[in-house]
């Protein structure tokens, strides 16, 4: 059995109060995940070309400020 298989049986023993703070517990884990993931892509430049595409459209009018 893998390790993801014993965790998904874990979770299916869970009280719904507990699976509850468990659901809570893992979106705000994925979100810290993402945002350091977000940090780390922008800090190594990997987001520089979508600013300047969106800041070209706006130049051509293709778009607008909100």
């Amino acid at each position: 059995m893998t390790k993801v298989e014993s965790l998904e049986r874990e979770v299916e023993k869970l009280k719904p109060e507990e699976l509850a703070a468990f659901r809570h517990w893992f979106v705000e884990h994925d979100w810290r995940v993402w945002d350091r993931e977000i940090e780390r892509d922008s800090a190594e430049g990997r987001l520089d070309r979508f600013g300047a595409e969106a800041l070209e459209e706006l130049e051509r009018g293709e778009t607008t400020e909100l």
